[in-house]
C-alpha cells in the first residue's frame, strides 16, 4: 500500500513532461519505483538533448547571419572611378579621359593598357592535307 502511494506521489509531482509520459506508461502502478524513476531519467536526459539542439540552432542561425550580414555589406554607391550623374543623365567625363583605365590624357583607342594588334586564330585542330 505505502508503495502505491510512493508512486502516486512520484508521478503527480514529477515535471509536466515526465508525469504526462509516466501516465501513458501502461500499468504504471503496478511498476516499480525504480522503473519509473529510470523511465523519468530517460524522458529528462531527451529534453535536455532537445534544449540543447534547439540553442545550437539558434547560435548557428545568429551567426550565419552575422556572417550574411558582413559578405553582402550592401549597397555603397557607385564606384569611386564612376563620375557622377548631370542633370541630363548622362555621367560627366573629361573629354581626354579614357573609356579602357578611366585615365586622363588619352582616349580608348589609344590607351597604353590595351592590347593592339589582334592575333590571328589558331584552327583548335591542324588542317588534314588531302592526298
Amino acid at each position: 500500500d505505502t508503495q502505491s502511494t510512493v508512486r502516486l506521489i512520484f508521478i503527480s509531482q514529477s515535471a509536466p513532461a515526465i508525469k504526462k509520459r509516466l501516465q501513458r506508461l501502461k500499468g504504471a502502478e503496478g511498476k516499480s519505483l525504480e522503473e519509473l524513476v529510470s523511465v523519468a531519467t530517460c524522458v529528462y536526459h531527451t529534453r535536455e538533448n532537445i534544449q540543447e539542439t534547439k540553442l545550437v540552432r539558434m547560435l548557428a542561425a545568429l551567426v550565419n547571419a552575422g556572417n550574411r550580414n558582413e559578405k553582402q555589406g550592401g549597397w555603397r554607391g557607385p564606384p569611386k572611378w564612376q563620375p557622377k550623374m548631370e542633370k541630363g543623365g548622362a555621367p560627366s567625363r573629361a573629354n581626354d579621359m579614357c573609356n579602357y583605365c578611366k585615365q586622363l590624357g588619352h582616349w580608348k583607342r589609344e590607351c597604353p593598357n590595351r592590347r593592339t594588334g589582334r592575333q590571328p586564330r589558331r584552327p583548335d585542330r591542324p588542317q588534314q592535307q588531302m592526298a
